[in-house]
């Protein structure tokens, strides 16, 4: 089903509209990985007694968010000017973090530790996870 939307809904964006969100889109990831982030690997850190990765691995830009600004239009018809360049900004940061945050996660894994693979396997692993 996500194909499907995302072809619906990048059918009809300008080319244009991506150079001119280009640097707004990767803003939003970096306001994403800054602010999410630390609360998720305290969270994960502290609260839950674990070594952070899994709370880092939660701060990705999700894929189905991209529809969230065209459904915001149809809702508040007042916000339609803006459904395109906040389409193509966190299609940006979710294509961003689809591929960093994989090596967040791995980098925090490997810094912190990684029991499962060291129960299993009694050293640490270089994993890519």
């Amino acid at each position: 089903m996500l194909p499907i939307m995302g072809f619906i809904l990048g059918a009809n964006i300008d080319l244009w509209k991506i150079f001119e969100a280009g640097f707004s889109g990767v803003f939003l990831f970096i306001i994403v990985i800054v602010v999410t982030g630390p609360v998720a690997f305290i969270v994960d850190r502290v609260l839950l007694k674990r070594p952070g990765y899994g709370g880092m691995a939660t701060v990705s830009v999700a894929g189905n968010t991209i529809a969230v600004p065209a459904m915001i239009g149809q809702i508040v018809p007042s916000f339609s000017s803006y459904v395109k360049l906040a389409t193509v900004q966190i299609s940006c940061a979710a294509v961003l973090s689809a591929i960093l945050c994989p090596f967040i996660v791995q980098w925090l894994a490997k810094r912190f530790g990684c029991p499962k693979y060291e129960e299993n396997f009694g050293e640490k692993q270089n994993f890519i996870i």
